[in-house]
């Protein structure tokens, strides 16, 4: 009957299985029960020989049991069938519990999928909106940077422009109050005195009163207008002839004094306070000029500090946007991940979990047919002992096989014993070599029933070790697994840290190099400028020197000419005035003027023609420095303005890196913890399996061998 049969190995609850893990059967299917069950149905029913072997058996009380085998084997199956059912149970409940755990935990993954796409997909939307409101933004910062450059650039040209002019006036002014002076002083006026002026030769009244003349003429309409006719006649004589105003002490006698002098005291003093009053004049536009330059100057540097300050500001607001820019731009980079990740986990769960739920409805239709099966198995199994084990059976056995004898049982008992004995010392089973020695003493029953046990025993360890060793071997391949992508990840880690240090430590580069262009740029303006302006001062500077040479040149000039020029013409007439007179006593020798008069006439002449050429080429060179200047701070500011836009540009690259590096360095960590997680994993995993797995072919080889020696003596005892 042995040979119909397979022992099964007893069965432990195990704990719901991780999610997503397939699950286990830990024993092989015990369907040939029911096989079994008529095997011994039929031996009962027609063989003979079978019985007389089942009779060696004996009850404690030394009473043949016939059929106590067959009773026993049939209660065997009977655990069998009822461990094979909490089995079934425990598979069942495990599978429900995976399937349910799996189930709920897709439909979870499911759920917070869609949430993550709806959730991204705004953000991404958001920050697009940002990035380009952010962009416009940029742009308007941009535009109002160049344009309060700009109106600096075109503030500074019309502050010189402002600047040249009241120079220009400046000097035109003080011109004409320095020859309204001299004109007072060429005729004695008390305020022209005043002022500390020194007295001037009767040369320089006539060409201060020509000077005066020019300035009369350009100013006749603003004159007019606080002056009488008579006033301005008398001004006019004045001009014509200023010896006729003249004003002397009366002790004195000059050259100029004419006898006139006392009755023209009055118009004197008319013509010198219109002078006085001219000079006044011009003294109050030069002031208010002066005020006016004053105001401008003012006007332009607090123009200027505003929009540098204007100017700093936006290029600050700029670069904050900028990296707010980058930052929402690496939000919508990270956002697209995320939506196509959930996306993708999304699609693997639905699948995943369409496969779950036919795969669970499967199994559920498996276990109840398999229960059902083992119900009717179990109900039969009962009848069957029922039927063999009564009080009926029992006597009718009794009777019918009384007769046999079981003269052989000391020689199997023998032969079991020497087989259990020579297996205990080969394997050193002290357990074999004792039940050999309870053989001897014909304690069948007890011997029979703790080989069982020890098979029962043995399989169950076997089948344990096996477990653990394909528990240690999974668990070392998944441990070495993922501690060779954590180092790849690492790794991948490692390199972006250093690229990314390395392109933050190349902007940082570039960002000064930018820098130090823009200072020197500024430098380079700010040297123009001041060069420019020490230009101005020395072009002010040569033109008022060569005005003044001109002036003394033309009045050099006009005094040689009033000489050389009618000389001749009075000694002709004096000679005719006194040819018919009595002849006089010798005298002076015929006068000739020196004849180097016109040769110095002619040298002034050049000179003068050259002080003039030399100031219209210093104005030549001023207009041409000053259009230089113009053209290169133009050219330097448009190149400042460029650098500051790309400083800005690689401000932001900067802090979209320091982002990457942070979260690159963050993620290594935590993969360098995982690391020596599993690190310690893999340690732990060695200390609990090593033995096992290298004693492992050791250890199912002597269990193998303790096995065919049981079966060995089961087989003699049979």
């Amino acid at each position: 009957l042995k040979q119909h049969f397979v022992r099964a190995a007893p069965r432990t609850k195990a704990p719901c299985p991780f999610v997503r893990a397939s699950p286990r059967t830990k024993a092989p299917c015990r369907m040939q029960t029911m096989q079994n069950f008529m095997s011994v149905v039929l031996l009962l029913a027609g063989c003979a020989p079978c019985l007389a072997t089942l009779a060696l058996d004996l009850d404690s009380s030394g009473e043949a049991r016939p059929v106590s085998k067959v009773v026993k084997l049939l209660k065997g199956m009977q655990e069998q069938l009822e461990t094979e059912m909490k089995a079934d149970e425990d598979i069942s409940d495990k599978m429900e519990c995976w399937c349910n755990a799996n189930e709920k935990n897709n439909k979870r993954i499911i759920s917070e999928s869609t949430e993550t796409i709806a959730t991204q997909t705004e953000s991404v939307e958001t920050n697009t909106d940002l990035v380009e409101r952010l962009r416009l933004e940029m742009r308007r910062l941009t535009q109002d940077v160049a344009e309060s450059q700009s109106a600096l650039a075109t503030a500074l040209a019309i502050r010189q422009k402002q600047r040249a002019t009241f120079q220009e006036r400046e000097k035109d002014l003080m011109e004409k109050i320095d020859a309204v002076g001299r004109a007072e002083l060429a005729i004695g006026s008390p305020s022209a005195s005043a002022t500390g002026l020194v007295q001037v030769s009767r040369v320089d009244a006539r060409a201060a009163m020509d000077q005066l003349k020019n300035i009369y003429n350009e100013n006749f309409e603003r004159i007019k207008e606080w002056t009488t006719r008579g006033d301005r006649m008398e001004l006019e004589d004045a001009m014509e002839d200023p010896t006729r105003f003249v004003r002397r002490p009366s002790s004195s006698a000059g050259f100029l004094q004419t006898p006139a002098q006392d009755s023209s005291s009055s118009t004197a003093d008319t013509v010198d306070g219109l002078l006085k009053s001219m000079r006044e004049d011009f003294e109050k536009d030069l002031k208010a000029d002066q005020d006016e330059d004053l105001s401008n100057e003012k006007s332009y540097q607090e123009l200027k500090a505003a929009k540098t300050k204007e100017i700093a500001m936006a290029v600050e607001m700029n670069e904050t946007k900028g990296e707010q820019k980058a930052s929402s731009a690496e939000k919508i980079i990270s956002g697209k991940e995320d939506i196509k990740a959930a996306t993708a986990s999304k699609a693997d769960s639905e699948k995943y979990l369409e496969t779950l739920l036919a795969k669970c409805s499967t199994f559920r239709d498996e276990y109840q047919e398999r229960s059902k099966t083992r119900a009717e198995e179990v109900e039969a199994v009962d009848k069957a002992i029922e039927v063999l084990d009564g009080e009926e059976a029992h006597a009718l056995f009794k009777r019918s096989l009384s007769l046999l004898q079981t003269e052989l049982s000391d020689s199997r008992a023998a032969r079991a014993s020497q087989a259990l004995t020579s297996a205990g010392k080969r394997l050193g089973a002290k357990a074999l070599t004792t039940l050999g020695l309870e053989v001897n003493n014909g304690q069948f029953e007890k011997v029979r029933k703790a080989m069982e046990d020890m098979e029962k025993a043995l399989e169950n360890e076997n089948m344990d070790e096996i477990k653990q060793k394909d528990q240690c071997i999974n668990d070392l391949n998944e441990n070495q697994l993922s501690d060779e992508d954590k180092k790849r990840v690492n790794e991948k880690l490692g390199e972006k840290i250093s690229s990314l240090n390395a392109d933050i430590a190349t902007v940082k580069e570039e960002m000064a190099t930018l820098g130090k262009d823009v200072d020197e740029l500024n430098k380079q303006i700010q040297s123009a400028t001041e060069n420019r302006d020490k230009e101005s001062r020395e072009f002010r500077s040569v033109i008022a020197d060569q005005k003044d040479t001109q002036r003394l040149l033309k009045k050099a000039i006009q005094v040689l000419k009033k000489v050389y020029a009618g000389q001749g013409g009075a000694s002709l007439v004096q000679v005719q005035a006194h040819s018919q007179a009595v002849q006089p006593p010798a005298g002076f020798s015929e006068y000739k003027q020196s004849g180097g008069g016109s040769g110095v006439l002619v040298l002034l002449g050049q000179i003068l023609e050259d002080a003039q050429r030399m100031e219209a080429e210093a104005e030549q060179a001023e207009a041409a420095s000053q259009k230089a200047y113009g053209e290169l701070k133009g050219e330097t500011e448009a190149e400042i303005r460029s650098k500051q836009k790309e400083l800005a540009n690689k401000a932001a690259t900067k802090s979209s890196l320091a982002g990457d590096l942070a979260e690159a360095k963050k993620s290594s960590r935590v993969t360098e913890d995982e690391l020596s997680s599993l690190a310690k994993v893999h340690l732990a995993l060695h200390e609990e399996c090593d033995f096992l797995m290298d004693n492992f072919d050791l250890r199912m080889k002597a269990r193998k061998q303790e096995l065919q020696a049981l079966a060995e003596a089961k087989t003699i005892l049979s």
